[in-house]
């Protein structure tokens, strides 16, 4: 199956919630929070799970009487399951688990497009839930490690100013890998393993 992502994903931290004091429309802090992530989040991140919400398309090679599983999963609803000509064709989807759909026809390629991601109707209480709290603590720590960036400090070490103080900087490199590995570690728990 091949994915991609047409729209979104919605940001599932707000500027406010960094570290700082960000409006909810700083552009800097906005971008960190995509960037972050970017790294994590539906086709484009590692873990194989869509957070914020966003709409995808996958290609599928029909088998007849397959039930077949959609990447990057929760799934809030089908939009449409298209033939190659463009043509509506019908499918079932599972009640209980939305990510899997049986689609009718005969062999060949499909297009299923559905949208993905946490999303809860406060009303209803209905959904796919809230963002896993990790989650959003990895997008944090990430985007927190982005805006903190200087890139007049990259290798630096160690700056002495006699009389004023010494600054000492940890290496890029290692200050990254510590990132990452936090990040990981928040949401190894979440990683989707496909066959």
């Amino acid at each position: 199956m091949s994915t991609i992502r047409i729209s979104g994903p919605s940001p599932i931290v707000l500027p406010s919630e960094l570290s700082g004091t960000y409006p909810d429309d700083d552009v800097a802090a906005l971008a960190a929070i995509a960037a972050a992530q970017g790294r994590i989040d539906g086709p484009t991140g590692w873990v194989g799970r869509s957070f914020g919400v966003q709409v995808l398309d996958t290609l599928v090679t029909l088998q007849p009487g397959r039930w077949y599983r959609l990447p990057y999963p929760p799934v809030i609803e089908i939009v449409s399951v298209t033939g190659a000509d463009g043509a509506e064709v019908s499918f079932e989807a599972d009640p209980v688990e939305l990510d899997r759909i049986k689609i009718s026809g005969p062999s060949g390629q499909v297009r299923v497009r559905y949208r993905a991601g946490y999303e809860l109707d406060e009303e209803t209480d209905e959904g796919t839930g809230v963002v896993p709290a990790q989650v959003k603590q990895a997008v944090i720590v990430g985007a927190g490690r982005i805006l903190a960036f200087d890139p007049q400090s990259v290798g630096l070490r160690s700056e002495s100013v006699e009389g004023i103080g010494t600054d000492a900087y940890a290496a890029p490199d290692a200050t990254e890998a510590a990132v990452d590995l936090v990040m990981s570690r928040l949401l190894s728990g979440l990683k989707v393993i496909t066959p």
